[in-house]
């Protein structure tokens, strides 16, 4: 019994139960700024064991065209608002983490040219208040990102943004859009915390061991039913 208790104390000793925890932090990129900054995860606070990223991404952009070929129509735009957004990593690393392409698309079919260039008419077309918004999600617990969320400060991820709008379907006309991107991201830290180890109390690893008398005392009762119990089956 006494090695018994003695094993199951080494075994509390070196096994502490792991919880796992979980923390969300929110940021959205401020306007005319080239990156996003996020609160690191407190070393602090346990130990990190993955950092799940979602990044949002929005377009939006006004787009003015006029057809200008004299020739007979119908002249039919194809538009298409479109940006590539990623979030890159810090300071002299070079790489990214996670990026997401935000579109919209739209036609409109307009004459030839009615001869007055002003993006409007029969020739022309004006689209304000043009939107689009795509999400993506990736999960990181490679060490070398994991040491780069780690920290009691604030993290820089540079929004680097690729603007691929495009006219089409009309060789000859004047016009173009005007696009913004913007970038808001969600980091979930997840962590382990090493709960207190409960040390065994005395009571339970050191129970006493019965005396040789106690030994024979608990022999002599178990004969003592028995003989009782085979003189009732006698």
């Amino acid at each position: 019994m006494r090695i018994l208790s003695i094993a199951a104390s080494l075994l509390a000793l070196q096994a502490a139960a792991v919880q796992a925890e979980t923390t969300t932090v929110q940021a959205t990129q401020a306007a005319g700024s080239s990156f996003l900054e996020l609160q690191q995860f407190n070393p602090n606070a346990g130990l990190l064991t993955e950092v799940a990223l979602t990044l949002t991404g929005n377009v939006s952009g006004n787009v003015a065209a006029e057809a200008t070929s004299r020739r007979d129509g119908p002249f039919v735009f194809t538009f298409n608002l479109k940006s590539t957004i990623s979030l890159g990593l810090p300071g002299e690393e070079s790489g990214v983490l996670l990026s997401v392409t935000p579109s919209w698309s739209g036609t409109s079919t307009r004459t030839s040219f009615d001869g007055q260039l002003d993006f409007g008419g029969s020739s022309g077309v004006s689209l304000t208040g043009l939107q689009a918004t795509a999400t993506a999600q990736t999960a990181y617990n490679d060490p070398s990102v994991l040491g780069i969320f780690t920290g009691v400060g604030m993290i820089k991820l540079p929004v680097l943004a690729q603007d691929l709008s495009s006219i089409g379907d009309v060789a000859n006309y004047r016009g173009g859009f005007d696009a913004s991107s913007l970038a808001s991201a969600t980091v979930t830290y997840t962590y382990s915390l090493r709960e207190r180890t409960v040390m065994p109390s005395s009571e339970q690893t050191m129970q006493p061991v019965p005396e040789p008398g106690t030994w024979a005392l608990m022999l002599a009762g178990l004969g003592l039913v028995g003989w009782l119990a085979a003189r009732r089956r006698a």
